[in-house]
């Protein structure tokens, strides 16, 4: 080592132990923590930064018309907003709805987002809409009425659900350009 590797890494040691953390805006990179503070620096946290689009989900035009959604992001939270009307009559049986894609929202593949299930009610209340997300595609997989009836008309209703996205922790799951907050540890 130089003399002023040796300088940076005795400052570094006094001021920044291992256990410390350091935020940047940027992933500035661990060769760059060490340059900076010496030691050896883990990147361990990355937190999105405030971002909102409707583009993240192609509705399927054989089974909805008119969908929209809005999909917003927070430090760690994703929120997802979707409407949509059926083409088709809805009943228990698996129907696409549409698909997400996840680099829109800064989550880098669709096996980065968790399986989950969530409801949607019809904009008159008489059905309820029971959709799963998986691999990143929106299906109907039940419904639940108001009457006897065992499905949902086209066109008859507009369907509204706002729900998060779970998606699997990590930095490793997030895309870069999406964050504003990258959290670094010193490990050695």
């Amino acid at each position: 080592m130089g003399k002023l590797d040796d300088i940076i890494s005795e400052i570094g040691s006094k001021y920044y132990p291992v256990g410390s953390v350091v935020i940047t805006s940027t992933n500035v990179g661990a060769t760059y923590m060490h340059n900076l503070y010496g030691g050896t620096w883990a990147l361990k946290r990355k937190r999105f930064a405030s971002y909102s689009t409707d583009e993240a989900i192609t509705f399927n035009t054989t089974n909805t018309q008119s969908g929209a959604s809005r999909i917003s992001l927070y430090k760690d939270s994703i929120l997802a907003r979707i409407t949509f009307a059926p083409k088709v009559a809805f009943a228990d049986t698996a129907l696409e709805i549409g698909t997400l894609d996840c680099t829109k929202i800064g989550i880098r593949q669709t096996s980065d987002i968790f399986t989950q299930n969530f409801m949607l009610a019809s904009d008159n209340l008489n059905a309820l809409f029971f959709i799963q997300l998986a691999d990143g595609i929106f299906k109907n997989h039940d419904i639940c009425t108001k009457t006897t009836a065992t499905s949902v008309a086209a066109s008859t209703s507009t369907a509204t659900a706002t729900f998060p996205i779970a998606f699997k922790g990590g930095p490793e799951t997030m895309l870069d350009s999406f964050c504003d907050e990258f959290w670094w540890v010193r490990t050695a």
